[in-house]
């Protein structure tokens, strides 16, 4: 067993991402391959998609959490994750919520969405 302590912000190792799971990266290349490129325009199109929609259309979605619904704000973890989209919720007037703002985690920084 090793006495190094393990980098909780490093990437995961090649072949660790469950298949389909767009939040986890592979980004170790074998050294001819080049490695994984994060998905930045098809993020942002889910993003984009979010805005408008009902919040019943989303609430088994692990890649997406509530940051505000109405008047209410939740507390959320400060952890920086790629790809993971914070959404705000406000009534449509019918008493259904609806996405009127994304918050994405890019490379670069958050990127804001809004309807």
């Amino acid at each position: 067993m090793s006495s190094e302590p393990v980098d909780a912000g490093a990437p995961p190792a090649a072949g660790a991402c469950l298949a389909g799971d767009p939040n986890c990266q592979d980004t170790v290349g074998t050294g001819d391959e080049p490695a994984d490129e994060f998905p930045e325009e098809a993020i942002r199109a889910g993003a984009r998609d979010l805005l408008g929609r009902s919040e019943a259309d989303f609430t088994t979605n692990a890649t997406l959490r509530i940051g505000r619904r109405g008047s209410e704000s939740f507390a959320l973890t400060e952890d920086y994750v790629l790809g993971r989209y914070t959404v705000e919720l406000d009534d449509d007037g019918t008493g259904t919520y609806v996405v009127t703002k994304v918050i994405v985690e890019m490379e670069g920084g958050p990127e804001t969405f809004e309807a």
